[in-house]
C-alpha cells in the first residue's frame, strides 16, 4: 500500500512539474542564435564566428550578415526568434511567420530564411550534431532539479505576491541552445520564452543559479507586466514614478526573488557574489532581500509598506554613488 501511494505521489509531482517550465532544445532556435551572431548584431556569442572564420576562411559572411541586419530591430524579428523555438524546419518556421497577419511577404524576409538554409548545414556540423548528446543530458539534469526542488511552487507563490493569479501563470518555454566554445553565453526573454545558451564543454555548470538568478528573474518580470496597472498605481504612489525609477524597482525586485530568494530555495545557500552586473540593483536587491524573504514566509502579497521601504533604500544607496 505504501509503494502504491509513493507512485501516486510521484506521479503528481511529475504532472504538477510540467505544467509551467517547459524545457525545449530547438536546432532552428539554435541556427537563428548562430546567424544573429556571424551578423555582429548585439548580444552575440563571438565564439560562433571565430568558429565558421577558423573553418571557412575564405567564406564570405555578407548575405547573412546583410540579410539578417535589414530585419533586425523589427517586430518580426523579435518573432522569428521566438517562433524558432517551436518550430521543427525552416520552412515551418517561415510558414509560423508570413501566415501571422502583421507581417508581409517581403523580399527581406524571404532573404533572410534562404540565408538561413545556406548555413544551416555548416551549424550542424560545426555546432549543433557534436553538441545534442551534452545538451540532451543536460535538459534532462534541468527537468530533474525543477522536480526535485518544486520550481513550480516557487512560481506560484511568486506570482501571488505581484498580485497575478495561479490560473493566469503562462507556461514558460526554456529553450536551449549549445555554445561550444569561449566564455561568452546569452540569455535573453522573448515573451514567455526564455532562451539560454548553454556552454556544453563547461565541466561543472552551476543549474540552480541558471534556474534562480537567470529564469526565475525573468519570470518575475513577466508578472510585473501581467500585473503593471494595479502596481503602477502603487509604484506612483511611493515615488517610483519616473521610467528609471520604475526599471529600478523591477530589475532589483526581480534580482532579489531570482539570485535571492529562488536560489535559496534551490540550495539553502546564500550568494555572497554579484547578483547582477549593475552595482545599483545589485545592492538595492540585496538591501530589500531579507524584507521580500518575511514577506514570503508570511504569504503577503506586495503593498505599499514594502514598495516605502524599497524606496528609502534605494535613495540611500543613490545618494552613496554621488
Amino acid at each position: 500500500m505504501r509503494y502504491i501511494f509513493f507512485l501516486l505521489f510521484l506521479y503528481n509531482i511529475t504532472l504538477f512539474s510540467s505544467e509551467i517550465v517547459h524545457v525545449k532544445i530547438s536546432k532552428i532556435h539554435g541556427l537563428v542564435s548562430f546567424a544573429h551572431s556571424l551578423s555582429n548584431l548585439p548580444y552575440n556569442v563571438k565564439s560562433y564566428k571565430t568558429l565558421y572564420l577558423k573553418h571557412y576562411p575564405k567564406s564570405s559572411l555578407t548575405e547573412i550578415k546583410n540579410n539578417t541586419q535589414k530585419i533586425y530591430n523589427t517586430k518580426v524579428y523579435n518573432y522569428i526568434k521566438q517562433q524558432s523555438s517551436f518550430s521543427l524546419s525552416i520552412t515551418e518556421l517561415q510558414k509560423r511567420v508570413l501566415g501571422d497577419a502583421r507581417f508581409q511577404n517581403t523580399k527581406d524576409i524571404n532573404n533572410y530564411f534562404l540565408s538561413l538554409k545556406n548555413i544551416m548545414p555548416r551549424y550542424e556540423e560545426l555546432i549543433y550534431d557534436d553538441s545534442l548528446k551534452k545538451l540532451t543530458e543536460i535538459k534532462k539534469q534541468i527537468k530533474l532539479l525543477l522536480l526535485q526542488t518544486n520550481y513550480n511552487h516557487l512560481i506560484i507563490r511568486a506570482a501571488k505576491f505581484y498580485g497575478v493569479k495561479e490560473t493566469d501563470i503562462p507556461p514558460v518555454y526554456l529553450s536551449l541552445t549549445p555554445i561550444t566554445q569561449g566564455k561568452t553565453t546569452t540569455a535573453y526573454m522573448l515573451g514567455n520564452v526564455e532562451s539560454i545558451g548553454i556552454l556544453i564543454n563547461k565541466q561543472r555548470l552551476n543549474l540552480p543559479w541558471l534556474l534562480s538568478a537567470t529564469l526565475f528573474h525573468e519570470i518575475m518580470h513577466l508578472f510585473y507586466k501581467q500585473n503593471y496597472n494595479e502596481i503602477k498605481d502603487l509604484l506612483y504612489q511611493n515615488n517610483f514614478v519616473t521610467y528609471q525609477n520604475q526599471k529600478v524597482f523591477n530589475e532589483s525586485l526581480a534580482t532579489a526573488f531570482g539570485a535571492g530568494w529562488a536560489f535559496y530555495k534551490l540550495t539553502r545557500k546564500q550568494s555572497n557574489g554579484m547578483w547582477y552586473n549593475n552595482q545599483l540593483y545589485d545592492k538595492t536587491a540585496k538591501s530589500i532581500y531579507m524584507m521580500l524573504s518575511r514577506y514570503m514566509q508570511a504569504d503577503k502579497k506586495l503593498d505599499d509598506s514594502f514598495i516605502q521601504k524599497m524606496y528609502e533604500n534605494y535613495q540611500n544607496l543613490v545618494l552613496l554613488h554621488k
